[in-house]
């Protein structure tokens, strides 16, 4: 059985090099994802969900970095993130108006299911 789209929200919350000014100087985002499995019979609420902080190397050989879960979880967040972004890392979701957007784009993809 089809277990249907996943749908997530990203919200960064810094990058390296630390000084960078633009887009282009950037080599790695720093963000929180969550992604959500929209199911048949399955609401956001109640839907297979995965969260956390997530490394994404930019360029020609684009890398998504994600620790692994389970123990010893926290040290492997802390040797993916810069020290300087330990504190976000470890952050709920600030912007509700992402989370909301991806609720949306969930609610959307289950009504294309049935």
């Amino acid at each position: 059985m089809d277990a249907g789209p996943i749908v997530c929200a990203v919200e960064p919350f810094g990058v390296a090099p630390e000084g960078a000014r633009t887009a282009a100087e950037v080599e790695w985002v720093y963000a929180r994802h969550m992604c959500a499995i929209t199911g048949p019979g399955t609401d956001w609420a109640r839907s297979v969900r995965v969260a956390g902080p997530l490394a994404v190397r930019l360029g020609h050989h684009t890398e998504v970095r994600v620790p692994e879960a389970g123990p010893g979880y926290p040290e492997r967040v802390r040797q993916l993130i810069p020290p300087r972004l330990h504190e976000e890392a470890f952050a709920e979701f600030d912007d509700e108006d992402v989370l909301d957007a991806a609720r949306e784009r969930f609610e959307q993809a289950r009504a294309a299911q049935r």
